[in-house]
């Protein structure tokens, strides 16, 4: 899997890609160290996601404002 993250004009956007399975399959969870962490429930994939952006604004993701889309193999973060 590949990750990649853009700055669009309504928020940040991660986007990893060769993930084959279906969008029930995954959870992305805010924790409170400040990153983003994406898991699969059949144990195929764990990733923690840094945020500097909102470290630097001393903020911490929240979980309620964490959206995800799964669509031709990629899994998308806003």
């Amino acid at each position: 899997p590949f990750v990649t993250r853009r700055i669009t004009k309504t928020g940040l956007e991660w986007r990893i890609r060769n993930l084959p399975y279906p969008k029930d399959v995954y959870s992305v969870t805010a924790e409170s160290d400040g990153t983003l962490t994406v898991r699969t429930t059949n144990k195929k994939y764990y990733k923690k996601l840094a945020v500097p952006d909102l470290e630097r604004a001393g903020l911490q993701p929240e979980q309620d404002r964490v959206s995800f889309i799964h669509q031709y193999n990629t899994l998308i973060i806003t």
